[in-house]
């Protein structure tokens, strides 16, 4: 037979037995509003950063211990029904651990897995490049890429011969379009700035002729 328990009331653990009933799992697992999501992959342009963890478990009286760990460190004890705990973290992967018992030592844990990495990389441009020739009729694709923290498109700007272009072009999914309306034949500047979601900023300015 195989009996589940509510956690904290004094049976033994998962798996343990009691006068012949193997016990299963809690019937409700204890830990909940649990954020941020795990595997979590955080960017920065330091050497570390600072990320907020947190959960709630309700007591009910039950929970006699709450804890939260890094790695191999020396857990932080946490109150007996919630947490909210800001860490910092250096580059590489961490794992954070949150563990609560009962009385009886029985134990619940839940575990963020985190890789902490440095972006130094600047969003990258192309589709155009200095003193390019275009067909006059024909739009202007340009890309626009990041590997890393990704691409800001809120941040990004476009000035067409020293006009703010921003309600003209046509956003695509990797960058925009120039409408052909715009090109005319002769000289033309173009100055797109655009940035990463952790402040890597491009800012590239291109002269281009269409025929």
């Amino acid at each position: 037979l195989l009996g589940h328990t509510w956690f904290g009331a004094g049976f033994p653990a998962p798996g343990g037995s009691f006068e012949g009933l193997t016990i299963g799992d809690y019937i409700e697992p204890p830990i909940s509003n649990i954020s941020p999501a795990s595997p979590l992959v955080l960017y920065t342009r330091g050497t570390s950063i600072s990320q907020t963890f947190a959960a709630s478990y309700e007591n009910h009286g039950l929970v006699s211990y709450a804890a939260l760990a890094v790695d191999a460190n020396a857990p932080l004890s946490l109150d007996l029904s919630s947490f909210s705990e800001t860490l910092a973290l250096s580059l590489g992967e961490h794992t954070v651990t949150l563990s609560i018992k009962d009385a009886a030592g029985n134990e619940v844990a839940k575990t963020w897995l985190v890789t902490v990495i440095q972006d130094l990389v600047t969003p990258a441009v192309t589709g155009i490049v200095q003193n390019q020739k275009f067909t006059v009729g024909s739009p202007i694709t340009v890309n626009i890429s990041d590997s890393l923290s990704g691409v800001d498109w809120d941040s990004l700007q476009v000035t067409f011969d020293n006009k703010d272009i921003a309600a003209t072009i046509t956003m695509t999914a990797d960058g925009f379009i120039i409408p052909a309306s715009l090109l005319k034949k002769g000289d033309h500047t173009i100055t797109i700035s655009v940035s990463d979601h952790i402040g890597n900023i491009t800012v590239v300015k291109y002269e281009f002729k269409v025929k």
